[in-house]
């Protein structure tokens, strides 16, 4: 396999960010004399994405375009790329994003090489340059029933008060929104889920990786990640961020799927029964990772059947 990157960009009505997000990239492989491509696929946008894109590709021949007429979500978008990947290195990057610094990376690349075995990634910044939290614990059970029943966050404030956080990458995985990672590497556990439309698939992919003995490494480079599309997350993403986490915990068997599914339906109807009483909660679950969702007014009839909905989902989760 060629030596090179292979940069693997799913997109979804994210018109406004890609010509910022290649061209930034761009600039540092260039001028570091680095192989690569751009391997882009829409997965039917409905804004103006199809054109955006096209128009791209005629004007950089590092562009590999490709169009679906339906939405395959973030994993088999994905992996439907990296099989037409050229390179023996992968980078997973999101369409929402800008780079500032890849000088780490291109060293690496332009002296001893990528290790295979290990995963990379990035500081991740906000738009306005404060840090965006890009490595997470792996899940536990306790965690999910603290987190559905909206306790985690208040623990976890007490806890960091008192204690220090431990802020090592040993059992944590890393944000899907940038990925580095060997093509075999990759493909030796099947890539992604494709059961896991989008969230949660890279912890998925971290869990089965790592009985590989995989190795993590976060680069000293910087992108800004807007997050959530640059906007407020939407009913579609709140109701696939619970139904694959509840996924990743049966799959993973985390408990029973009776006991998984009934602390879900539990917990969510511990919080319409807050809705029910006017007392405000912060139902998105990234209130505290993207700054456009730190805030958000919504309707308390629209959002009890939100969760309604999410609840009756999980519960027809089915991995046989």
């Amino acid at each position: 396999m060629e030596e090179g990157l292979s940069i693997i960009i799913v997109n979804y009505n994210g018109a406004k960010f890609l010509e910022n997000c290649i061209r930034s990239y761009q600039d540092f492989l260039i001028r570091e004399r680095i192989r690569y491509e751009f391997l882009i696929i829409d997965n039917a946008s409905t804004d103006d994405s199809v054109l955006v894109i096209g128009e791209l590709s005629q004007r950089f021949c590092s562009i590999r375009p490709f169009f679906s007429n339906v939405n395959h979500g973030f994993s088999k978008g994905n992996n439907l790329l990296v099989q037409e990947a050229r390179f023996k290195t992968l980078i997973f990057l999101n369409n929402d994003t800008e780079t500032i610094d890849l000088s780490n990376l291109c060293k690496k690349l332009n002296s001893s090489g990528l290790d295979e075995n290990t995963i990379y990634t990035c500081k991740i910044l906000n738009e306005n340059l404060t840090k965006q939290k890009n490595v997470f614990n792996y899940p536990k059970l306790i965690y999910t029933i603290l987190e559905v029943f909206l306790i985690k966050k208040s623990l976890l404030k007490i806890y960091s008060f008192f204690i220090r956080p431990n802020e090592g990458i040993g059992t944590g995985y890393f944000s899907g929104c940038y990925l580095v990672i060997n093509k075999d590497l990759f493909l030796s556990v099947g890539g992604f889920d494709e059961a896991f439309f989008f969230y949660h698939e890279e912890c998925d992919l971290f869990m089965r990786l790592e009985s590989l003995a995989l190795k993590k490494e976060i680069l000293n480079d910087k992108i800004i990640h807007f997050g959530s599309g640059g906007g407020l997350i939407s009913d579609f993403s709140f109701k696939n961020y619970y139904l694959n986490l509840a996924r990743l915990l049966i799959k993973h068997n985390f408990g029973s799927v009776n006991l998984i599914k009934t602390v879900f339906e539990f917990g969510f109807k511990f919080r319409v029964m807050l809705l029910i009483l006017k007392i405000k909660i912060s139902y998105s679950p990234f209130s505290n990772v993207y700054l456009a969702n730190r805030s958000k007014s919504f309707n308390r009839n629209h959002v009890i059947k939100l969760h309604q909905d999410t609840v009756e989902s999980i519960k027809n989760i089915n991995l046989s």
